[in-house]
């Protein structure tokens, strides 16, 4: 089966992942193998009992009608056999199946053709004449130019869904509209005036049980592709939608329903002929206006509910901001505990190693925090703004290396982005680390130099972090196996590094020969939606 959906306006109000649209799919498609299966049975059981067996009464209805004649319900059969056919294609019969369509296809659509050229050059007997003995005395005993047009039409569909042609789908969509409705006009003839529908030149010879095939098979191809068209605003699951189910069928039957009767009643004498258009008219106005304010009236029931919803989500979604902030602001006080009691047992440690270690476990938590005090003055509570983030966070770590004796500048260049919360944390531990690392190691006998700090967002979505300094430079190479290799180090700093590019699935890469350049690219989508 071809299956194709193209996103267009109307399109985009199915939601395809829905279960309750994909069962309404199915089940139309279902219909639309119902309506052709049922338009080859009726065509089959006129040809065969009609014509081949000379139940006259199959072939007319009632005396006077337009007969149903040989090459329409051959045509039927084609059009009817070639949707199921498309439908329940089997891969081991495609190339044959392909070929039978193909050909089913080009036969209606050269019958139809056929049958045009005879009405255009005035000939009122058509194909069924010459390729069939009829000698039945009924003057509509060939195929109406409106049968002929909606079998051309109908080919024009099914090579459509037969190639998968999703560009002409709205080609698709109007021709089928268009049949559908030449097919409910002659029907609504029938029902009322079958005078003056066969006064009609296009109409003269079609058939009651034409019109009712033709119903089925435009149903069943504009049911087999749900997708294209106007059909989505039926079976949306969208307000307006629902609106449409409620009003459509009464809006389609009421006003024949009421012309019949109205028709009915002027044959009996009730109303006066002239009176019956006036009629119908108003009562027509007044079912409609009924209809439409009954619809208003569950809309607005509808709105009130919404908007009850609405009040108690926001009302849900303020208690959950307050909930989260005050968990950012405990985290925010629990984090400056931890470094004020890091800095207590520092002060009773002698030795300079263990110091530095406590010292740059602060610095660490101080990235923590800095993060959720931010989150706590954001508005949405768990994303952040990255450039007043690093513009916190760079000097606050630059203060705990630099004294009166030394003159080592920080400059720190940030594009702005809004990141979320689980790409922030990550990337203030890592900034850290750079930092600390250009502090401590690129200046060892210097009370001078320079730190930048660029993140930088690219024109392929990527971001670009770079720490770059002008120290003492350290071999790129060596630099790279050093925080790349997967042989374990018993340096944290190192490891907390190679773990952090490792979950921001990012790249490293350093150049030492002026200083020490660490250029991480983090690709696209890592950061989150940016705003």
């Amino acid at each position: 089966m071809h299956t194709s959906h193209t996103d267009t306006p109307l399109t985009t109000l199915l939601d395809l992942q829905d279960h309750t649209i994909r069962q309404r799919i199915r089940s139309t498609r279902l219909f639309a193998s119902f309506f052709a299966a049922f338009a080859i049975l009726l065509s089959t059981f006129v040809l065969v009992f009609g014509w081949g067996l000379h139940f006259e009464t199959l072939l007319f209805i009632r005396p006077g009608f337009a007969l149903m004649v040989p090459t329409t319900c051959i045509s039927f059969i084609l059009c009817g056999w070639a949707l199921l056919n498309i439908h329940f294609q089997h891969t081991a019969l495609n190339v044959l199946a392909n070929l039978l369509t193909r050909i089913a296809i080009i036969a209606v659509a050269g019958i139809s053709l056929t049958n045009l050229a005879f009405a255009s050059f005035g000939h009122s007997t058509g194909l069924d004449h010459i390729l069939f003995d009829i000698t039945s005395d009924n003057q509509r005993a060939y195929m109406s130019p409106a049968t002929a047009i909606n079998f051309l039409a109908a080919s024009i569909c099914l090579a459509i869904i037969h190639f998968n042609v999703p560009s002409l789908q709205r080609l698709y969509v109007i021709i089928t509209t268009a049949g559908l409705i030449i097919a409910s006009t002659a029907l609504t003839g029938y029902l009322l005036d079958t005078h003056a529908l066969y006064e009609v030149w296009i109409f003269t010879a079609l058939a009651l049980h034409t019109a009712i095939g033709f119903v089925l098979l435009f149903l069943a191809l504009l049911f087999y592709k749900p997708t294209w068209g106007w059909y989505p605003i039926v079976i949306s699951n969208r307000a307006g939608s629902r609106i449409v189910r409620r009003m459509l069928p009464t809006i389609a039957i009421a006003p024949i329903i009421l012309a019949w009767l109205a028709l009915i009643a002027t044959r009996m004498d009730l109303i006066l002929p002239n009176f019956r258009l006036s009629l119908v008219t108003n009562i027509t106005i007044l079912l409609l206006a009924t209809l439409l304010l009954w619809n208003g009236y569950l809309q607005n029931i509808a709105d009130r509910k919404l908007h009850q919803t609405l009040k108690a989500l926001k009302r849900t979604i303020g208690e959950r901001d307050l909930l989260l902030s005050e968990v950012h602001h405990r985290v925010k006080n629990n984090l400056q505990q931890v470094m004020a009691l890091l800095h207590l047992e520092s002060v009773k440690v002698n030795d300079a190693a263990a110091k530095e270690s406590f010292k740059t476990m602060s610095q660490r938590i101080k990235s923590l925090a800095i993060v959720h005090g931010m989150l706590i003055e954001s508005k949405t509570l768990s994303k952040i703004h990255v450039d007043q983030f690093l513009q916190d966070l760079c000097p606050q770590i630059a203060d705990g290396f630099l004294d009166e004796q030394n003159h080592i500048k920080l400059e720190v260049q940030v594009d702005p982005e809004v990141v979320e919360l689980d790409f922030a944390v990550p990337l203030g531990i890592l900034v850290t680390e750079l930092i600390t690392n250009a502090f401590k190691h690129a200046f060892p006998n210097r009370k001078d130099g320079h730190i930048q700090v660029n993140y930088s967002l690219q024109p392929d979505g990527s971001v670009l972090l770079q720490v770059i300094d002008n120290g003492i430079g350290f071999s790129g190479q060596s630099y790279n196996n050093f925080y790349q290799s997967d042989i374990s180090s018993t340096n944290a700093g190192t490891q907390i590094v190679r773990g952090l590019i490792k979950q921001l699935q990012a790249t490293l890469n350093v150049e030492g020969t002026n200083g020490t350049a660490v250029a991480i690219r983090i690709p696209a989508g890592i950061s989150g939606d940016r705003s």
